[in-house]
Order: structure tokens, then sequence, then C-alpha cells
């Protein structure tokens, strides 16, 4: 499992919501405007070296042009971080994580009625 800072997370959650290739203005942007961080180049140049050395991300010019890649799947990440999250908090069990989602939000009929479904057919 890679550890990642949440500074780092916020880069990482930037750059798979763009969805590809995403130049270097663009997430500088993104994190002032999604994320309220209004981090300078250097700053962020240095969280994106911290994950480039993780393997997390990949970054390359053209040009005048910097641009960033993750290296790392989002999904991949997301179960990585669901297992740690259900073994430390939940003791193991995905039921008791379920049920404390449960609990603690709001839930619509029709996302009930999705994980019904969900349910029924494992």
């Amino acid at each position: 499992m890679v550890y990642m800072t949440n500074s780092e997370l916020l880069i990482m959650k930037c750059v798979w919501d763009y969805g590809g290739e995403i130049p270097m203005s663009q997430l500088i942007k993104d994190l002032a405007e999604k994320y309220n961080k209004s981090w300078k180049r250097t700053t962020v140049r240095t969280f994106i070296t911290r994950l480039e050395n993780k393997e997390c991300l990949y970054t390359y010019r053209t040009g005048r042009n910097a641009f960033v890649q993750a290296l790392l799947r989002k999904e991949d990440f997301r179960t990585q971080r669901a297992k740690q999250i259900v073994e430390f908090w939940y003791e193991g069990s995905a039921l008791e994580l379920v049920s404390y989602v449960f609990k603690n939000k709001e839930i619509t009929d029709e996302e009930k009625g999705k994980v019904k479904r969900y349910l029924n057919e494992l």
C-alpha cells in the first residue's frame, strides 16, 4: 500500500478527475478552485516529485509545458485504501463498515434499492 499525505492525495485526485495527462497549469488551477489550495508552482512540484518517487505519477515536458500523468490507477488505490480501512477500523468486517455507513449517513430509497440489488447478485 502506497502511503500518501493529504496534500499528495489532493494532487492525485485532481489528476484522476482530469482523466488523463493534465497540464501543470491546469493542476494548479484545479487545486485552487476545488480544494482552496493556493500553492505556488514550486510547492506543487515538490509534492509531484514525492509522488514520482513513490511511482504514482509521471511527468514530462513538451516545449515549455509540463504535463502530469497518473501511473497508479484510481480504482487500484481505492481498492487498497478500502481494504486498509476495513482491516484497521472494522476488524476486517466489511459488514461492520456497511453498517456504520448506513447508520451515519442518510441513504435515499434509490440507494437502498441499489444496495439490495447488489447484495442479491452476490
